[in-house]
């Protein structure tokens, strides 16, 4: 029975570095998984509970003040292997859910969600500078619905949108605001 600081081996391979008290993990623990990823925090009957970081293989990683049985519950933030941010809020069974920001590769989403999916309107700004703040559909969080669109150059579209793209009626303001002009969009296209 293992007691004060070392390692124990489990059964499919893994190991658990730490303190030990009576056998059991005890405060600050790493447990290294057999797949290379590892958890650093808290471990209550041999689980990730409590506070916590995950650190996947590629360097990515997941840190949550509450752990439950080794899931992320309530507000938590996932990291990118640069360490650059990739999500904040809560999840429920793996969907968005309250608020939340999500960045990817080419814009950052602030906005509520249930069940994975936008609840009224967002704000997703665009790395160009571009920023929308309307309504979003579907995973990949494209402009379906209402929305205003402000253009790096200081352009705006308000108007609808589907698919990510202007469709339907909308109103296109220069970017000197001088002129508003309304219009008629497909799929993109002004027609």
């Amino acid at each position: 029975m293992p007691h004060g600081w070392g390692y124990f081996t489990l059964k499919n391979g893994g190991v658990i570095q730490g303190n030990f008290v009576d056998g059991l993990p005890f405060s600050h623990i790493r447990k290294i998984n057999p797949n290379g990823s590892y958890f650093e925090g808290h471990l209550e009957n041999w689980q990730e509970t409590g506070e916590g970081k995950l650190t996947l293989r590629d360097g990515s990683y997941t840190v949550c003040k509450t752990w439950v049985n080794a899931v992320p519950h309530g507000i938590y933030e996932e990291y990118d292997s640069h360490g650059k941010l990739i999500f904040k809020g809560t999840k429920v069974n793996g969907l968005w859910q309250g608020p939340c920001i999500i960045h990817t590769k080419d814009f950052t989403i602030e906005g509520n969600f249930q069940a994975g999916e936008a609840v009224g309107n967002v704000t997703k700004k665009y790395d160009n500078t571009s920023v929308y703040v309307g309504q979003v559909r579907g995973a990949d969080l494209l402009e379906d619905g209402l929305g205003r669109l402000t253009y790096i150059d200081g352009r705006v579209y308000e108007g609808q949108f589907s698919r990510g793209v202007r469709n339907g009626t909308g109103k296109l303001t220069t970017d000197d605001k001088t002129k508003t002009v309304d219009q008629t969009w497909k799929d993109g296209k002004r027609v």
